[in-house]
């Protein structure tokens, strides 16, 4: 398994400490695939913001899109 440097919520100051509290006040919790951009908060809100908008905008229901991901994850052998 990869080792990569992330930033905590507790130890993150600047935009990075706005984005987590951003996303906390909007009911949203910071999940690995979000960690590993911590050093990155620019592109941590770039891949926030694109994934946020097929979930909302999407064409597919919730329920197609998790088994989407499923099958996706699946073929990928990702634990995610």
């Amino acid at each position: 398994m990869a080792w990569i440097k992330i930033v905590d919520e507790q130890e993150a100051t600047g935009d990075l400490a706005a984005y987590y509290d951003e996303a906390h006040a909007q009911g949203r919790r910071i999940v690995n695939v979000h960690s590993v951009l911590s050093l990155n908060p620019g592109a941590m809100r770039a891949i926030d913001a694109f994934q946020r908008s097929w979930r909302e905008d999407g064409v597919l229901s919730g329920r197609h899109r998790e088994m989407v991901a499923l099958v996706t994850s699946a073929l990928n052998r990702c634990h995610y």
